[in-house]
């Protein structure tokens, strides 16, 4: 299961216990035992953080209110307490970092979902590539292509399997202007 940063970059808020996973790209664990030295110590600042922004204790009680209504075994430790990607962000430029669930241009590229093709998209390109297939003599099933094509792209700094390859050829090679 991976991150969904579209639904991450719609919230405002965050449980702390949730931000202080996600500040380093990890999923959210259900309970603070799970996490590392590193999630944990930033969730403790988090927790120290809001306390001090909500110092009057108004939204902290309605917090714990909310829980012990649900029957929950209140112990405040930030777990349930939300905190505001407002707040968030000006504690990340504070201490000059930038946590990709707060600031999505700071993501990876392997961190990001590829944008899928649409249908109409899909078919001009299998159309171009089967036409530069057939201009520079490139059948599938050429003995060692998908291997050179790894390579080359390589090169380039693409990152795709030579098996990954010789599907995308044979994909191309199969379009006909019926599926158009």
């Amino acid at each position: 299961m991976e991150i969904d940063w579209e639904i991450i970059d719609l919230r405002e808020e965050f449980g702390i216990l949730e931000a202080s996973f996600l500040w380093f790209e990890l999923l959210p664990a259900v309970s603070l035992k799970e996490a590392d030295l590193k999630v944990r110590t930033l969730h403790k600042t988090l927790y120290k953080m809001w306390m001090q922004e909500n110092i009057d204790g108004y939204e902290k009680d309605i917090q714990i209110d909310w829980a012990l209504k649900r029957g929950e075994n209140v112990k405040v430790t930030g777990e349930f307490i939300q905190i505001s990607r407002k707040s968030l962000i000006a504690y990340a430029n504070r201490i000059g970092q930038k946590p990709s669930f707060l600031f999505p241009e700071s993501r990876s590229k392997k961190n990001q979902k590829p944008k899928k093709l649409d249908a109409r998209q899909k078919k001009s390109y299998l159309m171009v590539i089967k036409f530069l297939m057939r201009k520079a003599n490139i059948y599938s099933d050429k003995h060692g292509i998908g291997t050179e094509m790894e390579k080359e792209l390589s090169l380039l700094g693409f990152d795709r399997d030579s098996e990954a390859l010789l599907s995308v050829l044979k994909e191309a090679e199969s379009f006909s202007p019926e599926d158009l």
